[in-house]
């Protein structure tokens, strides 16, 4: 059809041309959805409602963001970009830590799949999570009770 190696099938690209979501390509396993930020029935970043996967995701994203500039007493990060864009680590690497380094890959990592939680999402949800209890040494569960930690 008109849509061919436009959306779907294996080209994974899921919207068209300024941003629309074709999310009925999904329907055919899930049935009924009719957005990517289905509801998961999940409070995956603790704040207190389950919302959209994709609204979570997001959540998360900047649970770690913040805690990794928390840790960045040397000031080696910088997010050009804004809130939900990816972090970027100095170039002198003696600003910065192996942990604060490895931080910024995971978010990097998973920020950059581009689906924001909808591919892999308890994976997604997992390196989030997990990463900040790395960089603040407490359990996700204990700084964020009302989380689903997976």
């Amino acid at each position: 059809g008109p849509f061919q190696d436009r959306v779907g099938g294996h080209t994974w690209r899921l919207r068209g041309e300024g941003g629309a979501e074709y999310a009925a390509s999904c329907a055919r396993c899930h049935v009924g959805l009719t957005t990517f930020d289905r509801n998961v029935g999940r409070d995956f970043d603790g704040s207190g409602a389950a919302q959209g996967v994709q609204t979570e995701f997001r959540g998360l994203v900047e649970i770690l963001a913040e805690a990794a500039f928390a840790a960045d007493v040397n000031g080696s990060l910088t997010r050009p970009g804004g809130p939900g864009t990816p972090i970027e680590v100095a170039a002198d690497l003696a600003l910065s830590t192996p942990l604060i380094r490895r931080a910024v890959y995971n978010y990097n990592f998973a920020l950059k799949d581009g689906s924001f939680g909808v591919h892999n999402t308890l994976y997604a949800v997992q390196i989030l999570q997990k990463t900040r209890e790395q960089l603040t040494g407490l359990p996700f569960q204990q700084e964020f009770p009302l989380a689903y930690v997976p």
